[in-house]
């Protein structure tokens, strides 16, 4: 390149062009050679560092979309857990329900059952006069039932139902109460009877205890029939929302 320069500015002499000429020219085209090689330079930097931007970029991206997914997976998972737990709770919901309206009918079907023996025993019984006191000792049997099905399965049944029967049962344990202090207060006088009558003493209470049942019952017949009507209306509620 030098021998070049040299024999350029030899030629450029002899021709008569002046040194300064020369020099001015080569100088403008130097100038002209490394401000190109400036800007390519230049620009190849700003490319890099675009590239380097770039690649900065795009490394954050892959992060960011790393915890994104990371993330998504995390809500999949949740998601995925909240439906396995509703499927159990909506199981278990089932399950309790069923044997709930299960019990429900249960009680009731019970219920109507004992109330119809109740009636029949009434309508069926026949009073013998040799016998004294007219005691239907199977109606007051029924009717402990009836009032034993009722405490035992409460939960089951109607609020309707549990009002009136607990307006009936108040007036019951004042009279069931009274009838057991007397009974425990004439024990003897059923113990000296019992070669007389022919029973035990437990016998003759127990026949007395029923005869002020019935009488509890003949005496306010009213809260006892709001007790059978309200199973009733029960029933057919039932049989009307189920179609039985």
């Amino acid at each position: 390149m030098n021998e070049l320069f040299a024999s350029i500015l030899t030629s450029l002499a002899v021709s008569g062009l002046g040194v300064a000429v020369v020099i001015i020219g080569l100088s403008n085209w130097l100038g002209g050679v490394w401000s190109n090689r400036i800007n390519r330079l230049e620009s190849a930097e700003i490319a890099l560092r675009s590239l380097e931007k770039k690649a900065t970029i795009d490394s954050e991206a892959r992060k960011e979309n790393a915890e994104m997914q990371k993330q998504l997976d995390e809500l999949k998972h949740q998601h995925q857990k909240l439906l396995n737990k509703d499927h159990v709770n909506h199981s278990i919901a089932q399950d309790t329900y069923a044997k709930f309206f299960s019990s429900k009918m249960d009680a009731y079907i019970k219920l109507a059952n004992l109330k119809r023996n109740y009636l029949l025993s009434i309508k069926e019984f026949v009073h013998d006069p040799e016998n004294g006191l007219p005691l239907n000792d199977a109606s007051t049997s029924i009717m402990i039932s009836i009032r034993n099905t009722i405490n035992e399965n409460y939960i089951y049944l109607s609020n309707s139902l549990l009002e009136v029967f607990e307006t009936w049962n108040e007036e019951f344990i004042k009279i069931d109460k009274i009838n057991t202090i007397d009974i425990m207060e004439r024990w003897s006088e059923f113990s000296s009877i019992e070669s007389e009558h022919g029973a035990s003493a437990s016998d003759l209470a127990n026949e007395e205890t029923q005869l002020t049942y019935q009488k509890f019952m003949e005496d306010q017949p009213e809260l006892w029939e709001n007790v059978l009507n309200r199973i009733d209306s029960d029933i057919k509620e039932l049989r009307t929302r189920y179609d039985l």
